[in-house]
């Protein structure tokens, strides 16, 4: 289910940041919505926004949520790095797609999508081959909802 109103939210904080992210590669871009729409919904969860127990739905009692919230903040700092460090990466990615080859364009893309919405640590520091070998390992992990960068619109 998605909430229209963190949705909203989250359109508002990436239009902030980033302007409009339609000149990115779109796996890029649905990456960046995704991260930040997770982050708006942990947000309002986490001050005790009613979306919290629809969240986790096994959670019903007060005790279930803490215990829901306690077992997810590995994912919570997952989110708040994500954002942290997302937007530097996109500032170099799109000075490179001006700047640079079209094969580091395409490496930074890369590298940035293994990162963000395959969680692959040090990423960086591995090549092509051994990076695309551990994303197709690691494609059933993604916590994405699929195009929902068409719903900014």
């Amino acid at each position: 289910m998605i909430y229209d109103d963190i949705l909203e939210e989250t359109k508002v904080a990436i239009r902030n940041q980033y302007g409009d992210i339609n000149d990115l590669p779109r796996e890029l871009a649905n990456t960046i919505v995704n991260t930040y729409y997770f982050f708006n919904l942990w947000y309002y969860a986490s001050k005790g926004g009613e979306v919290l127990p629809r969240v986790m739905p096994e959670s019903k009692s007060k005790e279930g949520i803490n215990k829901g919230i306690k077992l997810s903040l590995y994912e919570q700092g997952e989110l708040l790095s994500k954002i942290k460090f997302m937007p530097k990466i996109i500032e170099d990615i799109r000075k490179a797609r001006k700047n640079a080859t079209i094969f580091e364009y395409n490496l930074l893309v890369s590298i940035a999508i293994d990162t963000f919405k395959y969680d692959i640590r040090n990423a960086i520091n591995m090549n092509v081959i051994i990076r695309s070998i551990v994303r197709f390992f690691s494609r059933n992990r993604v916590k994405e909802i699929p195009d929902l960068i068409d719903l900014l619109q």
